[in-house]
């Protein structure tokens, strides 16, 4: 999910489907497509936060499997939809399809990043979209990076990236070079699947990790644990903050809202029948 809040993007939260829909959400129940037509099964877009890609929309596109096809596509205000980078033969991202874009106060600077699952690093994109490749995440035989995220200033300049089956959470520096920042044991969480940083308010700057068990955990910067939310009732797919509130879709297609700590969520769109028919694993 991406969160606009108008500045340079029509307001709204925009989540993907696998029939190739962004849908753009602007109230409980309020939803509409945005834009169709994009290649492939899997997606995770990002919003230019600063203009220097336009202010456009970006989502990476990934196909299943080996082979050709995995993309960048960019989304215009208006819904036109057009390839930025073009992965050919070289997988982006096999199993993963997240995309974020840097924070702009440390070596990371503001472009696009992409995971590269099958060569264990992140891609960096300039506005040119001109490719480079930043680290090597250790890779295993089960790994699975799901998300990453950049985290804010208070943490220092890091990507975090969650890896599914290790039940663990990475930290890479901007040199590339990366650790272990979290583990957690299978019996009490299922595999991390997604994380979402804090931006402010009564969510302050905390990382926010959700399951496939789902569970939700808010875990501070020495990395103690406090379970936020549980009984989403299926595997969290996705978190976003937006506005001092951070919305968790799941793989039934429900998208909830959190606005307060602890308050249990607040429903924001119940069984979102376009989406709920079509999302996956």
């Amino acid at each position: 999910m991406a969160y606009s809040d108008g500045t340079m993007f029509p307001a709204g939260l925009y989540a993907t489907a696998i029939d190739g829909v962004v849908y753009r959400i602007t109230a409980p129940n309020t939803f509409s497509a945005f834009a169709t037509g994009l290649p492939f099964e899997r997606w995770e877009p990002a919003l230019d936060p600063t203009g220097s890609f336009g202010g456009d929309l970006f989502v990476a596109a990934v196909k299943r499997g080996s082979g050709a096809g995995d993309s960048l596509m960019r989304i215009d205000s208006l819904g036109n939809v057009t390839v930025f980078f073009d992965g050919g033969a070289e997988q982006l991202d096999t199993y993963a399809s997240a995309a974020a874009f840097g924070p702009g106060n440390s070596e990371f600077g503001d472009d696009l990043y992409a995971l590269d699952y099958a060569r264990g690093c992140l891609d960096r994109f300039d506005p040119a979209a001109s490719r480079t490749s930043m680290g090597d995440v250790s890779l295993s035989s089960t790994a699975d990076f799901i998300d990453f995220e950049f985290s804010r200033e208070a943490w220092g300049s890091y990507a975090f990236i969650s890896d599914a089956p290790a039940h663990q959470i990475l930290r890479m520096a901007p040199d590339g070079t990366s650790d272990v920042f979290f583990t957690w044991d299978p019996p009490e969480h299922a595999n991390i699947r997604t994380i979402a940083f804090g931006d402010g308010g009564v969510f302050g700057d905390d990382l926010y990790a959700g399951d496939n068990g789902g569970m939700l955990t808010r875990i501070g910067f020495d990395g103690t644990e406090t379970l936020l939310v549980s009984g989403l009732g299926h595997k969290v797919k996705g978190s976003e903050f937006g506005d001092n509130q951070l919305f968790v879709s799941t793989i039934a297609g429900d998208i909830y809202r959190v606005t307060e700590i602890p308050e249990p969520t607040t429903l924001l769109i119940a069984a979102l029948a376009a989406l709920t028919a079509k999302r996956r694993v």
